[in-house]
Parts: C-alpha cells; sequence; structure tokens
C-alpha cells in the first residue's frame, strides 16, 4: 500500500481513540452513571465528541480523501476500503458545512435529551421529556439545512443511514405492502383461532440463553469482545 494509505490509517486510528471514549461514557451514562454524574459525562461527552467533529472536517483528512478516490489510488484498495473511503468522503463533505459550536450544542443536547428520557420514563411522565424532544427535532432541522440545503429533510435523513433511499420510494414500498398485507391480515382475522397448546408453554430460560449463544456463536459473534 501507499504512503498515503499508510497516513489515512493512522488518521483514522486517532479518531477512533476519541470514538473510543465516547462511547465508554455514553455506556456508562446508559448503565451505571448515577444521576448527580450525568451532567458531567454530558460535557465530557461534548468536549471528545467535538474534537472527533473537528479531525473528522479537517482539511488534512479532506486532502487525504481526495486523493485517495483517484483511480489510481482508489483501484488498490479493497472492498472495504473502498466503501470506507467513498463513505467518509460523502460525510466529510456534507459534515464540513455544519458550524462547529452548532454540532458542539447538538451533542450537549443530544446528551440531556437522554437523561430527560430516562427520567420521564421511570416517572411515566412525557412532560419531562417533551421540551427535549421538541429541541432535539429542531436542532436536527437545522443541522440538516447545512449539510443537505437542497433537501426535504426527511429525504436527507434517509439517505444519511441508507444511500440513495428517498421518501418517494418508501411511500411505493409501502402502499405495495398495503396491497398485499392488509387484505391478508382480514382474512387471518375473520377465521377462528384455533385452542393449539403450543402457543401457551413455557420456555426455561436456561435452554432459551444456550439457544442464543448457539446462534451468536453460529455467526462469529466474541463472546469476550462484545
Amino acid at each position: 500500500m501507499s504512503r498515503l494509505f499508510d497516513d489515512f490509517r493512522k488518521y483514522l486510528t486517532k479518531m477512533q481513540q476519541y470514538e473510543h471514549v465516547t462511547n465508554l461514557l455514553y455506556w456508562d451514562m446508559k448503565t451505571k452513571a448515577p444521576k448527580l454524574g450525568q451532567a458531567a459525562h454530558i460535557e465530557a461527552l461534548t468536549y471528545f465528541s467535538a474534537e472527533n467533529f473537528a479531525l473528522s472536517t479537517a482539511e488534512e483528512l479532506g486532502d487525504m480523501l481526495d486523493k485517495l478516490a483517484e483511480p489510481q489510488e482508489y483501484e488498490a484498495l479493497d472492498g472495504t476500503w473502498q466503501f470506507i473511503v467513498h463513505r467518509m468522503k460523502r460525510d466529510f463533505d456534507r459534515n464540513r458545512r455544519i458550524p462547529a459550536d452548532v454540532f458542539e450544542a447538538f451533542v450537549r443536547a443530544q446528551g440531556e435529551s437522554g437523561t430527560a428520557w430516562e427520567e420521564a420514563k421511570n416517572a411515566s411522565d412525557y412532560s419531562i421529556y417533551a421540551p427535549h424532544l421538541r429541541k432535539m427535532i429542531e436542532m436536527r432541522k437545522e443541522i440538516t439545512g447545512y449539510t443537505d440545503p437542497d433537501k426535504e429533510i426527511y429525504d436527507a435523513m434517509l439517505d444519511e443511514f441508507e444511500e440513495g433511499m428517498d421518501s418517494a420510494t418508501i411511500d411505493r414500498l409501502f402502499h405495495d405492502l398495503k396491497q398485499e398485507l392488509i387484505p391478508l391480515v382480514r382474512k387471518i382475522l375473520e377465521k377462528n383461532q384455533p385452542e393449539d397448546p403450543r402457543f401457551h408453554v413455557y420456555s426455561d430460560p436456561d435452554a432459551q440463553k444456550k439457544v442464543q449463544w448457539m446462534l451468536l456463536d453460529y455467526i462469529g459473534f466474541r463472546r469476550g469482545g462484545g
């Protein structure tokens, strides 16, 4: 591989160190962190996320992605790295339009929103979460206005997570499904439902866990890696 590719991999390793810290902070917030420790975790999460965002939108990275996308470099990569370069270049071009202070505010609000959701869930009180939800919707609209100013917000978010997808395609897909599924469900509901004891049996939790681990082992899940 070229010196450029080696430099790119080293740069990614640096970004992954920040991602590792933010993932651990997020995991701790969702599992063990006490309520009074949430605010400090959110501040730390915001800081490391902002630092990683700066790396992901830096000119140094943009230059490497541009060069790696050139045919001579790109064709020397295997399929996995071609995908990584393609996706990172797409995200780089989008994310560099977001002002750093807007991104930082979004991450902080997102952390506060998650804490509010947990509190609202435990109290069965939607009013605790409602203002945070409204804020997150408005901030997501603002960010999408920077990344995809010419797209309808839902289309932009679909394309972010499922590249090439849009709401028109989704509408057609669900329209076709409705044409077949709704009549099928009606036919099933019109039939007498059988009283089959096999549908009302006790399943031993330990036996279920054995099946769970059998399936996880089959797909190559690393028990020690998570």
